[in-house]
């Protein structure tokens, strides 16, 4: 089986379509004799055998009421599609916008429980994600009405000597930060869950992510070892007591807290694929849109980092150790006193 057969063979057998999300490839366009740069959206769950087509975002080349921005989907079939070669710096900028914005509208419910202060700086940020998005949607249309063409489907494909993936030189600090995070999680399926930790060699509460669910309360249980994810002095597991554990409120949370997780699984899922269509993990890494998904999630893990330092003004837990009472050893409180008063003279 040659790596692009693989490569096909692992989209069409992927059960849940919402996987294949923001996968970066390009589309065999036979018509035109083109080869154009976009995304996987999704394809319908796998029931039954294996998937023939998938959907990719075409641009609409137009401008919405408002000004919004638009793109549709395509169902095209698999067999025309291949790991991207054509995803620049510049779309991959608008990808990964468009990537980065959709985060935070798929957690806008907790975003509305989060503090005054961290609302509002997220409102900032995303007025700046929607200018980039506008000022980067142009050269995603460019390349793709461009297209590169081709003599055929077979003319240019990545595995070719003359036809290799090219790549950028990655960001290495990003690189190095996703690489531990992606090392530690292991698998893209992995749950997690933002809870608070309380680290006695500081007695100071800390945000960490604990990996698993937070709401089975057994996981709370002074008998419990679980294992959670902290973000100094790099991203690494550690096995505590379930009792040094709490739910976290989303108070005192900062977005990329819940971000962090979402996009490495994201960041996990895709190397999967374009591994299993038999890019290299340097070719991968070099992607363009990878290496900004590794810059994402170096990001919020530094800001996570900051906020692990700074720890959390919350009130300590109840002390472990409790005084057993008088009447468990036979004796009254006023025998105990009597004694004490007596030891002192």
């Amino acid at each position: 089986m040659t790596p692009l057969e693989s490569f096909h063979l692992a989209l069409a057998s992927v059960p849940d379509g919402t996987r294949l999300r923001h996968l970066p490839v390009d589309w065999w366009d036979g018509p035109a004799g083109v080869w154009r740069p976009t995304v996987v959206e999704g394809a319908a769950v796998l029931t039954t055998g294996t998937r023939s087509m998938v959907d990719i975002a075409v641009p609409a080349g137009s401008v919405a009421e408002g000004g919004a921005l638009v793109h549709l989907t395509r169902v095209v079939p698999i067999a025309q599609l291949r790991p991207s070669q054509l995803t620049s710096e510049l779309v991959a900028r608008f990808f990964s916008t468009r990537y980065s914005m959709e985060i935070v509208d798929n957690l806008r419910h907790r975003v509305a429980r989060f503090s005054t202060d961290e609302r509002l700086r997220l409102q900032d940020v995303m007025r700046e994600l929607l200018a980039a998005y506008r000022e980067s949607h142009d050269s995603w249309l460019e390349a793709y009405t461009s297209g590169a063409r081709a003599d055929s489907f077979w003319g240019r494909l990545f595995s070719d000597a003359d036809a290799a993936v090219p790549t950028i030189e990655p960001d290495p600090t990003a690189a190095a930060a996703a690489g531990e995070l992606l090392t530690e999680l292991g698998d893209a399926r992995i749950e997690c869950s933002p809870v608070a930790w309380w680290d006695e060699s500081s007695r100071r509460w800390r945000p960490v992510i604990l990996i698993g669910s937070s709401s089975d309360r057994r996981r709370f249980a002074p008998a419990s070892r679980v294992s959670i994810l902290v973000p100094v002095p790099s991203p690494h597991l550690i096995i505590v007591s379930g009792a040094d554990l709490d739910p976290l409120h989303d108070a005192d949370c900062r977005f990329s807290l819940w971000a962090t997780p979402v996009m490495a699984r994201d960041l996990l899922r895709i190397t999967d694929l374009l591994r299993a269509g038999g890019l290299t993990q340097e070719q991968v890494s070099g992607q363009p849109l990878m290496d900004k998904l590794a810059r994402m999630i170096h990001g919020a893990l530094c800001e996570w980092g900051q906020s692990f330092e700074a720890g959390l003004d919350n009130d300590p837990p109840p002390p472990r150790v409790v005084p057993l009472p008088p009447s468990l050893w036979g004796l009254s409180a006023d025998s105990v006193t009597s004694a004490d008063d007596a030891n002192r003279r």
